[in-house]
C-alpha cells in the first residue's frame, strides 16, 4: 500500500492535471487573468510531477540498495 504522502501528491497531481486539461480546452476564450491561472496551474502540475518522480525513484533506489546490502 502506498504511503499517505504519496497518495496526497498523486491525488493533487491528478486534480491539477484535470484543471490544466479544462483550461487547455477553453484557452482561447479565457480572459488574461484566467490565462495567468492556467500558467500557474501548469507550473504546479509540472512541479508535482517532478516531486512524484523524485519520490518514486528515491524509494526504488532505496529498495534496491537495501536488497543488495543484506
Amino acid at each position: 500500500m502506498l504511503e499517505f504522502k504519496y497518495m496526497i501528491i498523486i491525488t493533487s497531481f491528478l486534480l491539477l492535471l484535470l484543471l490544466f486539461i479544462g483550461f487547455l480546452l477553453q484557452y482561447k476564450k479565457l480572459s488574461p487573468y484566467w490565462k495567468k491561472v492556467f500558467i500557474i496551474s501548469l507550473l504546479l502540475c509540472l512541479s508535482l510531477f517532478a516531486l512524484m518522480l523524485v519520490l518514486i525513484l528515491g524509494t526504488t533506489f532505496k529498495l534496491i540498495y537495501t536488497a543488495t546490502n543484506l
